[in-house]
């Protein structure tokens, strides 16, 4: 994978820059954030969520995690002689990095649930990433405030070319977390099922019929989704609107998103 080679733009400058965030304060109070916890019953603790679900629940640890599904991405365009996904060299190190930092603003604002976040919440979140984007990259690079607007882009504009196909490699993310909490379910106590098929249910809800679209756009994500049909399929098989009412979501709207979803899949070409 070809990089730039000034600045902040070597591969281990990624691991630079995520390690001298996760040794700041901020990256401490991000360590003990845990993502999906409003699916986490009460009886499990946060290192039982993780081990069940994988480091990706740690927030510290999600972006990362995040990188790898970056890399894989762009390393899979690169190699298709035909692909239609095409990122210059600059492009490509701005990609990787914003999977390495997109989500340092939940040290201060938060982790907020997919499903919940609004529109004003996003503004806040852009606000104070560009508040810790100047207190992290001290360094002096010469292209730096072009790196701060292609980050800002990234990561809160999912209609720009580099927002967009950032946002399919976090959805591809979400969707890991999801068929694993499917997978993991059977066999635990009752309640811990549930919660569990709950968040199955509802990243298959949030993200099938968007990464069903963003497969006609990007070959990774079809090559994902094949990899994975199986298990999703299974997951869709199993899993109902019940899940939803179980836990006071009994709201048609929520139940119509699910099923459109299920159709969807049911209807894919891969």
């Amino acid at each position: 994978m070809s990089e730039l080679s000034s600045g902040l733009t070597t591969q281990s400058s990624y691991v630079e820059i995520h390690q001298r965030f996760a040794d700041s304060e901020y990256g401490q109070t991000l360590a003990g954030v845990i993502r999906y916890d409003r699916y986490r019953p009460e009886q499990v603790d946060p290192g039982q969520w993780r081990k069940l679900l994988g480091a990706d629940v740690n927030c510290l640890e999600h972006m990362p995690i995040t990188y790898g599904i970056a890399r894989q991405f762009v390393l899979y365009h690169e190699a298709e002689d035909d692909s239609p996904v095409r990122f210059s060299n600059f492009e490509t190190y701005v990609f990787l990095l914003a999977a390495k930092v997109h989500d340092w603003q939940e040290a201060v604002v938060g982790d907020i649930n997919y499903e919940l976040k609004t529109a004003d919440d996003e503004s806040v979140e852009r606000t104070v990433f560009s508040r810790l984007f100047d207190e992290f990259f001290d360094l002096d690079d010469p292209r730096r405030d072009e790196v701060k607007a292609h980050l800002d882009t990234i990561i809160f504009d999912r209609d720009s070319k580099l927002g967009h196909a950032f946002n399919a490699v976090e959805r591809i993310g979400y969707l890991r977390t999801g068929l694993r909490a499917f997978n993991v379910s059977p066999g635990q106590d009752q309640i811990l099922t549930e919660h569990l098929e709950w968040l199955a249910t509802s990243v298959l809800s949030n993200q099938i019929t968007s990464l069903l679209e963003y497969a006609e756009v990007y070959p990774y994500v079809r090559h994902y989704l094949r990899a994975n049909e199986s298990r999703i399929s299974a997951a869709f098989g199993a899993l109902t609107v019940e899940v939803f009412m179980r836990h006071g979501q009994a709201e048609p709207d929520r139940h119509q998103v699910y099923m459109l979803a299920q159709t969807a899949w049911r209807g894919r070409v891969l």
